[in-house]
């Protein structure tokens, strides 16, 4: 297993962050995952929250005394192992109806590619959740192919729908609320990513991957009723 050099900084009275190369890499987000799993288990009074290559340890109270802390963490780096990381699959329906994407058009057209393309290729690929933010349940999607990679939009939308997929830069994302936004608009998801009510609230975790497949408007519309009505099951497999 590959070993980072960290770079640990105090983050306010708090909390400490600890800092990965900065680069978007499945190896060093799996790393944090691994590292995270045996800092909860051997510090529980810190929380810990995970995003592309940096992990926030957090408490409730001032940490009295950083330099314990800091040996504590060097100590409990190499104690990491991958098979303690917990990760699912998450399958979500995508519709790629014109109406919902408003983008499909400019974008196959720059990239020179079909419609058909278009969804082959971002249906055909598994995602890795490398953070959740911007918005609440907002999934950062790496693993984009490059085939696919596209600007974002010069002029941001003031409203983007609550279930629109979009591409930006290397990444690929829905849209969790309704909320201004810039990326690319290729399809529509039925189903809700962010239900406050539920424990966790969010249908994934940082780690997780997430496979895309194309539905119809009338699978589209039958999605919806049964989310409304409490009935929809994500496909969700764990990952060995």
């Amino acid at each position: 297993m590959r070993s980072f050099e960290l770079t640990y900084k105090p983050f306010g009275l708090k909390a400490l962050l600890v800092q990965w190369p900065k680069q978007i890499e499945e190896e060093i987000l799996y790393d944090l995952l691994a590292f995270k799993r045996v800092i909860l288990k051997a510090l529980p009074q810190y929380n810990c929250t995970a995003a592309y290559c940096e992990l926030m340890l957090f408490s409730d109270k001032p940490i009295a005394d950083i330099t314990d802390l800091l040996s504590q963490l060097k100590a409990l780096y190499p104690l990491r192992n991958y098979l303690n990381i917990k990760r699912n699959r998450i399958r979500i329906p995508v519709c790629y109806e014109a109406e919902f994407g408003l983008d499909q058009e400019e974008v196959c057209r720059d990239l020179k590619i079909t419609k058909e393309e278009l969804i082959m290729l971002h249906t055909g690929t598994v995602y890795t959740v490398f953070a959740i933010g911007f918005l609440p349940g907002f999934m950062y999607l790496g693993g984009l192919v490059e085939s696919l990679h596209h600007v974002r939009r010069e002029n941001p939308r003031p409203h983007v729908p609550e279930g629109a997929v979009g591409i930006a830069g290397m990444q690929t994302g829905i849209y969790p609320q309704d909320s201004p936004g810039g990326w690319q608009l290729i399809g529509s998801c039925p189903i809700k990513l962010f239900k406050v009510k539920k424990d966790p609230p969010v249908i994934a975790a940082v780690g997780d991957e997430i496979q895309f497949f194309s539905i119809g408007r009338s699978e589209y519309e039958l999605y919806q009723l049964q989310e409304a009505a409490g009935i929809f099951e994500l496909e969700k497999q764990p990952i060995s």
